[in-house]
């Protein structure tokens, strides 16, 4: 009967140990990276499973962020065209 016992206490030992690695490597390779990139502002693409840095459209426009088009200001009149 001991070694029942003992049999089923190390296949429980076993079983934790197994799901205690599985766990934290699931941690590892899903929880922390994902973390650790919108910690620096990034944005996580778990497709690709990579960070990638967002870009602001007034980077590939070229126009400053604080100016508006011609249309869009507040004082601009509308043209009449016939």
């Amino acid at each position: 009967m001991l070694r029942f016992w003992s049999r089923l206490q190390l296949s429980f030992l076993g079983v934790f140990l197994a799901t205690s690695a599985a766990i934290f490597a699931y941690q590892a390779i899903f929880v922390w990276p994902v973390e650790h990139c919108e910690a620096q502002g990034g944005w996580w693409a778990p497709k690709y499973h990579q960070c990638a840095q967002p870009v602001r459209v007034w980077q590939f426009t070229g126009r400053a962020p604080e100016t508006l088009p011609i249309a869009a200001s507040p004082n601009a009149q509308p043209t009449k065209t016939h």
